[in-house]
C-alpha cells in the first residue's frame, strides 16, 4: 500500500520552529556550533542546513566552494529567532534540489518552485507567488476575524439582553406573585370579616328566638302556678262540712275559675329553623380566578333586562366584570361605566341569598333625588 506523503515544508518550519525556541529561551542551554562543537551558534547556512558560531564561519565557511553558500542570521539584531528570513532561506523544494519554493499551488494548496510549476506534478496547475498567497491568506484570515469579531459583539448583546429579560422575569414573577398574595389576602380579610358579621347575625338571631320562647315560658308557667292554686283552693272547699260555708265561698271560686279559663292570645310560633348561608356563587368567582383578565360577557339589550336578571347576574358576580345596569326608579335602565379589574370580588357586605330589589336600586339608583325633588315642587305648585 502507499504511504502518506509528509509536508517538506510544514516539516521545516515545525523543525525551524523549534530550533529559534531553543536559541531564545533563556532557561535552556543556547544551541551549539556544528563544526566546533564549543561555542554558541549564531548563524546558520541555507545550502548546509547547519548551524555555526561566528568565529567557525569566518574561518572555515568562508574558503572555497563554502564562498556561494547564503549564510541567515539565527538571531535577530532585536534578540529573537530570525522570522521570515530564515523560513525562506530554507523553503527549498525536496523534488528539485536548491531551488527555493517561491511559489504557491492554489490547487494542491501548498508552496512549490518553479520546476516544479514547469516541469513536476504541479504542472498546469493554477498558481501565486508565495508572498502575495501570503498577502491573500492574510485579507482572507483578516475578514474571518471580522465577521466572528462581528459574531461575537452581536452574540454579546443578544446574550446581554437574555439576561435582561431573565431579570426582568425574575422581577415580573416576584411582582405577581407578591399581587397575588396581596389579593388573596384581601379576599381573605373580606371572608373573615364576612365570617364575623354573619356569626353576629346568627347570634342576634339565637337570642331573639329565645327571647320569644322565654315570654312563652313565662306565662305557661304563670298558668300552671295560678291552676295549681285554684286547684288546691278546690281541695279546701270541697273538704268543708258545712254547707253554708261551701255555698258561701264556691261562688266566687268558679268565678275566679271561669276568669283563668279564657282564651288567652297566642303568641307568634317560635321557628326553630335559620336561614341558610349559599356560597354558591362566590365559589364560583373564586374558582374562576385566573391570571390576566377574562374575555367579559356581553350583557343582554337593556329592553330585554329585568330585575330579576339582573339580581342573578349581580349574585353571580357579572356585573362586577360589565358596564353595570343601572335600575332607575320609574324602571328604566342605562349602562354605567365602571373601572374594569383583574380579581373582582362581591361588595364585603353583599349577600347573594337574600338579594332583593330594593338591595340593587340602592346601588344602582344615579340622580333619583334630583327628579323626587321637581316632582315635590309641581305638586306644591298645584
Amino acid at each position: 500500500g502507499g504511504t502518506m506523503r509528509v509536508d517538506s515544508a510544514l516539516r521545516l518550519i515545525v523543525e525551524s520552529w523549534k530550533e529559534q525556541l531553543q536559541a531564545s529561551s533563556t532557561g535552556e542551554a543556547a544551541l551549539l556550533c556544528g563544526f566546533c562543537e564549543e561555542k554558541p551558534a549564531r548563524r546558520r547556512c541555507i545550502q548546509c542546513d547547519g548551524v555555526l558560531c561566528e568565529e567557525c564561519e569566518r574561518t572555515y565557511h568562508s574558503k572555497g566552494f563554502f564562498k556561494t553558500h547564503i549564510i541567515v542570521d539565527l538571531v535577530g539584531k532585536d534578540g529573537k529567532a530570525a522570522g521570515a528570513d530564515a523560513y525562506a532561506g530554507r523553503m527549498l523544494c525536496v523534488e528539485h534540489s536548491g531551488e527555493k519554493m517561491n511559489f504557491y499551488c492554489l490547487d494542491c494548496r501548498m508552496p512549490v518552485c518553479s520546476h516544479c510549476l514547469i516541469l513536476g506534478e504541479h504542472k498546469g496547475h493554477h498558481q501565486n507567488l508565495i508572498a502575495e498567497a501570503s498577502t491573500t491568506g492574510r485579507e482572507t484570515l483578516a475578514a474571518w476575524v471580522e465577521e466572528h469579531g462581528k459574531r461575537g459583539t452581536e452574540a454579546e448583546d443578544l446574550l446581554e439582553r437574555l439576561r435582561s429579560t431573565e431579570a426582568e422575569v425574575e422581577r415580573n414573577a416576584d411582582a405577581q406573585r407578591s399581587i397575588i398574595n396581596s389579593e388573596l389576602d384581601v379576599l381573605k380579610s373580606h371572608i373573615e370579616t364576612k365570617r364575623t358579621q354573619l356569626l353576629s347575625r346568627s347570634k342576634l338571631e339565637e337570642q331573639k328566638k329565645f327571647q320569644e320562647l322565654q315570654q312563652q315560658v313565662d306565662r305557661e308557667e304563670a298558668v300552671q302556678r295560678k291552676s295549681a292554686g285554684l286547684v288546691s283552693r278546690s281541695e279546701d272547699v270541697l273538704g268543708l262540712t258545712s254547707a253554708h260555708a261551701f255555698l258561701a265561698v264556691l261562688l266566687p271560686l268558679i268565678q275566679d275559675m271561669r276568669i283563668a279559663s279564657q282564651p288567652h292570645s297566642e303568641l307568634p310560633q317560635v321557628s326553630c329553623d335559620f336561614r341558610p348561608l349559599s356560597t354558591d356563587a362566590q365559589k364560583r368567582s373564586i374558582e374562576n380566578l385566573a391570571l390576566g383578565s377574562p374575555a367579559p360577557a356581553a350583557l343582554p339589550p337593556p329592553q330585554a333586562v329585568g330585575v330579576a336578571s339582573v339580581v342573578s347576574q349581580y349574585a353571580a358576580g357579572a356585573v362586577q366584570q360589565q358596564p353595570q345596569v343601572a335600575v332607575a326608579w320609574d324602571g328604566s335602565m342605562h349602562q354605567q361605566q365602571q373601572q374594569q379589574h383583574n380579581y373582582s370580588v362581591l361588595p364585603p357586605a353583599y349577600n347573594a341569598a337574600h338579594a332583593t330589589y330594593s338591595n340593587l336600586r340602592q346601588q344602582s339608583v344615579v340622580a333619583q333625588p334630583q327628579q323626587q325633588q321637581q316632582q315635590q315642587q309641581q305638586q306644591q305648585q298645584q
